[in-house]
């Protein structure tokens, strides 16, 4: 049954698989039309498309590399009525501090430093063009506050978008709207972080994860939300006041 269509798109990046199709079929059922991206995964992007179609929402379908400004920039083409993008393109890879090589390194600094970069500056030209406003979104990690010994090249990464964010936000002003969600303890990638997160649920100070509906939730609110911007938003049931 198609529902009350809002006027508006988002493309949601990363949106073939785990959070970044829950965070596409939660706008979709908001209201939203969705452009689904995917890198690698296009089984996945397929999927996804169908599912938002199925709930009666317009979707589309683009493929890019978001570690190259030659991929940022095809994500544009033929672009008319884009209002607000959502980055949950990620790479997370266990690799502790002893045997982080500089491949990892650099893999984690350009698809959550430079890709983000490009992605905000590339809007802010189509925006500014069109004399338009829209919001870009990028999901970061709460986890940079508690980082495991796993992944530091992802938290250091993850926790200079952040500062990037709040830069972004001032020189995007005030054509683009830049913020960014921190998801805490979601979703588990093995049997050993399934157990990590059970543990830490009885130590956090809502004594609950976050739900995929919670992080999505935030995201909505900062794409209706027209005052807010360089904002980091934290949803981790108040594990980072630990």
């Amino acid at each position: 049954m198609s529902m009350k269509s809002l006027g508006e798109t988002v493309m949601v990046l990363g949106s073939s698989n785990r959070l970044g199709r829950e965070v596409a079929l939660f706008l979709a059922h908001c209201g939203y039309d969705i452009i689904v991206h995917y890198h690698t995964n296009k089984k996945g992007g397929e999927e996804t498309l169908s599912m938002i179609r199925s709930i009666g929402r317009k979707a589309s379908l683009v493929c890019g590399d978001i570690t190259t400004k030659e991929g940022v920039d095809s994500l544009f083409v033929d672009l008319s009525d884009l209002t607000s993008i959502v980055n949950c393109a990620s790479i997370f890879i266990d690799s502790p501090f002893g045997s982080v090589d500089e491949e990892r390194f650099d893999t984690d600094q350009l698809i959550h430093q430079k890709g983000p970069f490009f992605l905000t500056q590339r809007l802010f030209l189509y925006s500014k063009e069109r004399e338009i406003r829209t919001s870009m979104i990028h999901l970061t990690d709460a986890q940079t506050t508690h980082p495991s010994s796993l992944k530091p090249s992802y938290y250091i990464a993850k926790s200079a978008l952040e500062e990037q964010i709040r830069i972004l936000a001032l020189h995007s002003a005030p054509y683009v709207r830049v913020n960014g969600v921190a998801p805490g303890l979601i979703i588990s990638n093995n049997e050993q972080e399934e157990a990590y997160f059970k543990k830490r649920k009885e130590v956090i100070p809502l004594k609950r994860l976050a739900a995929k509906d919670d992080v999505s939730s935030t995201v909505e609110f900062l794409i209706k939300n027209k005052a807010i911007t360089g904002q980091i938003i934290k949803v981790d049931s108040g594990e980072f006041l630990l």
